[in-house]
């Protein structure tokens, strides 16, 4: 009778001791959670941008063999990827490059978003590539130009704040977009030292030109 009692006793303290090492058990950290989280491209309620996977990871995951095929694919350096910048664009001596790149968190409709507009050189398959000194006015000089790949589908409105290091805010600046066949201007929202903000409503080809 003893030794059945003995027995009972060992099983219930087994299971008390399983019941607390659960409860004890800790739960995933914010930290955790930001390290295995997958991060998305973008709100389902307002579409996506065709985006490969390898764009996502370099810039989304930070994968370097990610970041090394984008910077092959576009003729771009492993930094520029990396930086999300375009630095040295084909065409415009190195003397007249502003390099650019995203300065802060851009804006979804007005919504502040931890994604990104995809800044890369531009291809011969880009659209506007044979077209990028085309129209610039006598005496004016092209600084940069770039594909802004928007992270959402074209006519939502994506507020993107570019840095660039040698912008003083009191200079004549246009900017444009390749947009059917010609270079539209677009509205500057705020020009000060070091940052240009524009409001994108589609992704192509974008250029700055000092007048």
């Amino acid at each position: 009778m003893m030794k059945k009692k003995l027995v009972a006793l060992i099983a219930a303290v087994s299971v008390m001791a399983g019941s607390m090492t659960a409860l004890a058990a800790p739960s995933s950290t914010a930290a955790d959670v930001a390290d295995t989280a997958v991060v998305p491209v973008a709100s389902t309620t307002i579409g996506t941008s065709a985006m490969s996977g390898t764009e996502q990871k370099a810039m989304d995951y930070r994968s370097p063999a990610a970041i090394q095929a984008v910077a092959q694919s576009y003729g771009m350096t492993y930094e520029e990827v990396a930086n999300n910048a375009v630095s040295s664009p084909a065409g415009i001596p190195a003397a007249d490059v502003y390099a650019v790149s995203q300065g802060d968190k851009i804006q979804i409709n007005g919504v502040a978003s931890t994604q990104h507009v995809y800044l890369r050189k531009l291809t011969t398959k880009t659209p506007g590539y044979s077209q990028v000194k085309a129209d610039i006015p006598e005496g004016a000089k092209l600084i940069n130009v770039f594909n802004a790949i928007l992270p959402v589908k074209d006519g939502n409105t994506v507020t993107v704040n570019f840095y660039l290091p040698k912008i003083t805010g009191n200079e004549k600046l246009t900017v444009q977009q390749f947009s059917e066949g010609k270079w539209v201007t677009l509205t500057i929202k705020e020009l000060r030292k070091n940052h240009v903000v524009l409001d994108l409503t589609k992704s192509g080809p974008v250029r700055f030109i000092l007048n």
